[in-house]
């Protein structure tokens, strides 16, 4: 559908997975240096789930030029992954930092911080997952 469009999610989520690759290196470090348990979660949390974001950004990318349906809903779809990609580096990497779960939108600001980048990401994920799936049941129908 859009070449530009690939490349976007590609580098995008590029940017991403390299984010929560450098999120490894603390979480390597509070391993090594057998940091409290809820330390070691929150690094484990921000490496591998930054990580995995930007894969699937980048593998949403790559489907684009097989995808079918208004091209309006692919720039939607984009625009929301690569927010959501953001959002959840932002939320889950602070999270780490400051030992914040942000579970609820209260108590310390780095807590509301920490879960506001997270309920962005979440959103913006489900949105752009359901756009996603939609464009490819609309392709695989067409044959």
């Amino acid at each position: 559908m859009q070449h530009v469009g690939t490349l976007q999610l590609i580098l995008h989520g590029a940017i991403v997975a390299l984010i929560g690759t450098l999120c490894g290196i603390p979480f390597g470090r509070a391993i090594a240096s057998r940091k409290d348990e809820a330390v070691i979660r929150g690094w484990r949390v921000a490496h591998t789930g930054i990580l995995t974001t930007g894969v699937a950004i980048i593998v949403m990318g790559l489907a684009i030029p097989h995808l079918k349906g208004p091209s309006s809903l692919v720039t939607a779809m984009m625009c929301v992954t690569i927010v959501s990609g953001y959002a959840f580096a932002i939320g889950l990497t602070l999270g780490a930092i400051v030992s914040r779960r942000g579970l609820r939108p209260h108590g310390p600001l780095a807590n509301v911080l920490v879960f506001t980048g997270n309920a962005i990401g979440s959103l913006g994920w489900l949105v752009g997952s359901v756009i996603f799936v939609w464009l490819a049941l609309t392709a695989a129908q067409s044959g």
